[in-house]
Formats: C-alpha cells, sequence, structure tokens
C-alpha cells in the first residue's frame, strides 16, 4: 500500500514513528531484535509499500467503507528503554490494578 503524506500531522499523544518508509527505518533502528526479525520486517514493509489499497469493486472490499481510514493518523510502535515490550504490549487500562503472576516467553515458537 503506497503511503501518502496529508497536510495533517499525526496526533502529538501517539507514541512511536509515522507510518512511511522514514518512520519505518526509524522503528528498525530503535528494535533490539536478531537480525532474522528485522529482515522479515523489511520484507514485510517493502511487500506492503507494494500494495494498492483495496478497491470497493473487490467482492472482499464491496461493502468496506475506507475513506475515512488515514493512515497518516497512526504511529509505528515504540518500546521506551525503561519498559520491556511484553509491558509496552499490555494497554494500562487492563494492566491497571493487577500483577500477572508471570510471563510466557517464545524463541522460535518454543516456549522457553
Amino acid at each position: 500500500m503506497s503511503t501518502t503524506q496529508s497536510n495533517a500531522s499525526p496526533p502529538t499523544s501517539a507514541p512511536g514513528a509515522n507510518f512511511d518508509s522514514a518512520g519505518f527505518d526509524h522503528f528498525l533502528s530503535n528494535r533490539r531484535e536478531p537480525a532474522w526479525l528485522t529482515a522479515a520486517r523489511q520484507t514485510a514493509w517493502q511487500q506492503f509499500e507494494q500494495l494498492s489499497w483495496p478497491d470497493r469493486k473487490q467482492e472482499e472490499w464491496m461493502r468496506s467503507e475506507l475513506r475515512g481510514f488515514k493512515l497518516d493518523r497512526y504511529r509505528l510502535g515504540q518500546e521506551t528503554s525503561n519498559q520491556s515490550s511484553i509491558e509496552a504490549s499490555i494497554p494500562r487500562r487492563l494492566a491497571s490494578g493487577i500483577e500477572p503472576a508471570g510471563t510466557l516467553r517464545s524463541f522460535d515458537g518454543h516456549v522457553t
């Protein structure tokens, strides 16, 4: 999906990088991930950029209203230095007032 810029700026309250190539490069530069995962993300981003937006003439999208969907209103996630990726993935409203009994971590599809 080719990304187009509009004159409207993304919300300043949303953390993260812009949803464009420069923002994606910034997103990758702030990750602490294995090289294979970074390569997979880059491949997926390249495929995303090559796709066109859905067309309402296509059966799967015929009844979907996409005119209100503005990609420039979204931001790529950002991991803060004092917060783990697990903590960052739990919305604050869900984590408020609870303390998890533990966490599960996986690597290559196996629980570690």
